[in-house]
């Protein structure tokens, strides 16, 4: 895309039993934070069911209002990207592998997830 020479590598996200994805950021959450977490991963996989019937403009907006809801989370972005060159996704008619993308401060502490759409 700018010519940088970067692979993107995908790998498998080793998570906990709740969903959270694996980081050593986790252990600085709240025992209180630490339970509301999983809430990410929960919206990532509603979301990614929501693409039978949304568009990636309206997967996005009911994932910030999931957020909205959230008295300790602040949604930083969630964003739909192609997988293969992290471009932003504004429908499905693409033939691409799309990944939707999170990051959320709960507690002070950034968290990021993503999840595969396809």
């Amino acid at each position: 895309m700018m010519g940088l020479g970067i692979e993107i590598v995908p790998c498998p996200i080793v998570r906990e039993k709740d969903g959270l994805a694996m980081s050593s950021r986790n252990r600085l959450l709240s025992k209180k934070h630490r339970e509301l977490a999983p809430f990410i991963h929960i919206t990532l996989s509603l979301a990614r069911e929501k693409r039978a019937t949304l568009s990636p403009a309206q997967i996005r907006n009911w994932v910030r209002l999931q957020f909205d809801s959230q008295e300790d989370m602040k949604l930083q972005y969630f964003e739909i990207v192609s997988a293969e060159d992290l471009s932003p996704v504004y429908d499905w008619s693409r033939d691409v592998s799309r990944v939707g993308c999170i990051a959320v401060h709960l507690g002070g502490i950034r968290l990021i997830d993503n999840i595969f759409f396809d």
